[in-house]
């Protein structure tokens, strides 16, 4: 993270000399120094877009003007691949070595491929603290109220979206008073506070919570596209962290905002599981999708002329890959016991033909149906509606509500697509409405957003084991849970960031 704070504060030198014209060329918009940038309404609206453009872009600025930019669609399947292969959904990968480590849990600091994940998160974070901190700034007669506060509560949306996944991934967010946070940045990075220790997960989660409550209380009121954040979107997403964080009165808390987005007008099911990945209802608003995020035609024209790119075009389907580098269904497992048995089966995993190459060759092999797509345009679920009746119904059980009452959200996904319902009779138990819970995560939401690994990592069975344990037999201890942050980051900032235990 401090080599991108250091190529921004680079920049902003930059532009005072003679190399000014070059930069902005090579540059994105929002990389400028925000002071310079962000000066009126339109100006804070142009680097609130660039905050959001990282979860497209894993964006990596040339070492030499002659060189272009790289690009690679982050969000579309990295940070969801990284869980299902925790979880034992996956076996293969373009990323050999750090796929096969993230499903045994023997990644080490060291792995070259880390740093760019746990960066990305970092860039979303520092462009949204631009945006918060100097539209603040903007005078009253170059900004609206309502628009201030608007503009400034998607950029905390963000802020959010970004701390939780460095949560999620790098610190201990199953346990609230662990001192093994992230590193949380609510102001622009400079020179003095470039080197920051790690937050407490008690005190990341109050400052998530938090942003997210000032979106839902001041963000754009009304949803008009799935690539940008309003208030009923921001309620789902608070609703995951009181999830996530689990403590006693988060429960029924989630459970309200759950009911008020479920019951909301912005969102709808659709009908049919299948209806929810045809290409036709890709990226629609005011459906069941309610985030996601853009991808240009330059990247995906790039990826169709390099489809064995990191992309989920290349990596989701043996058509275009090959059975090395191709992510499938992990065989013989207890996750392919469930998917195989269940009818979302074809609708997530089927056969695909393609023809690519010069000469052309045709080949046949099992894609991911969900995502894959033959143009390229391949979809990112990051939240759609129906993780909002998983939550339902985990919050539900939480709170001790009766067992027909739990498994009353379970049944309308399991009725929607086709499979038989839960009886009431055979879920007496918490923890066995916990096993229906987690497996309807992993039947519903497999491989879209990592939903599924969360929710068998928080989640335990009757015998009080972690639900892990059953569809991944090398999960062995909780410090497994989270990756190392890397090495490199760890170095560079001078023991001011500790590093993961065991790691």
């Amino acid at each position: 993270m401090n080599k991108i704070i250091y190529i921004i504060l680079v920049a902003a030198l930059m532009m005072q000399s003679s190399c000014k014209k070059i930069l902005e060329k090579e540059l994105p918009e929002h990389e400028l120094a925000a002071e310079v940038a962000i000066v009126d309404e339109k100006s804070a609206s142009v680097a609130l877009n660039g905050a959001y453009s990282y979860l497209q872009y894993n964006y990596t600025p040339p070492l030499y003007a002659s060189i272009s930019p790289t690009f690679t669609t982050g969000f579309s399947y990295d940070y969801a691949v990284n869980g299902a292969q925790m979880a034992g959904l996956l076996k293969g990968g373009q990323r050999f070595t750090f796929d096969v480590s993230l499903s045994t849990f023997s990644v080490v600091s060291s792995d070259n491929i880390i740093p760019n994940f746990y960066r990305l998160v970092y860039r979303i974070v520092n462009a949204a603290n631009n945006v918060i901190f100097y539209t603040e700034k903007i005078p009253a007669d170059k900004i609206g109220t309502e628009k201030r506060a608007e503009i400034i509560a998607e950029a905390k949306f963000l802020r959010a979206f970004g701390h939780l996944w460095a949560l999620k991934y790098y610190g201990y967010f199953w346990d609230n008073e662990s001192t093994y946070g992230p590193v949380l940045r609510l102001e622009p990075t400079s020179i003095n506070n470039l080197l920051t220790s790690r937050s407490t997960v008690k005190a990341t989660y109050e400052q998530i919570l938090a942003d997210y409550q000032y979106c839902v209380e001041n963000g754009p009121k009304t949803h008009s596209t799935v690539y940008r954040t309003c208030r009923s979107t921001a309620k789902a997403f608070k609703a995951e962290a009181l999830m996530m964080r689990g403590l006693a009165t988060d429960y029924s808390e989630a459970l309200r905002l759950a009911n008020e987005v479920i019951s909301g007008t912005e969102f709808k099911m659709e009908s049919s599981f299948a209806n929810v990945f045809l290409p036709s209802n890709d990226y629609l608003p005011n459906t069941e999708l309610l985030f996601s995020r853009f991808i240009n035609a330059q990247t995906i024209a790039s990826t169709i002329a390099n489809p064995l790119t990191q992309s989920p075009y290349g990596v989701f389907s043996y058509a275009v890959g090959n059975a090395a580098s191709v992510y499938s269904e992990s065989e013989n497992t207890y996750y392919s016991s469930l998917i195989r048995a269940d009818a979302r089966y074809p609708y997530t995993w089927a056969e695909d033909t393609f023809t690519s190459g010069n000469p052309p060759v045709t080949k046949t092999g099992v894609s991911f149906r969900k995502v894959f797509r033959f143009n390229g345009n391949c979809p990112s679920y990051i939240m759609r509606l129906a993780q909002l009746y998983l939550i339902k119904a985990e919050a539900l059980a939480q709170t001790g509500a009766l067992a027909a009452e739990v498994l009353a959200p379970l049944n309308f996904l399991r009725d929607r697509s086709g499979n038989k319902l839960l009886n009431a009779v055979d879920y007496g138990s918490k923890g066995k409405q916990f096993e229906a819970i987690v497996n309807e995560y992993v039947l519903e939401l497999g491989v879209e957003n990592a939903s599924e690994w969360f929710a068998m990592a928080r989640l335990k069975d009757e015998a009080g084991n972690r639900f892990i344990t059953r569809f991944n037999s090398s999960f062995l201890s909780d410090w497994q849970l989270c990756l190392p942050i890397p090495q490199d980051e760890v170095a560079a900032n001078k023991g001011v960031v500790i590093q993961n235990p065991n790691y």
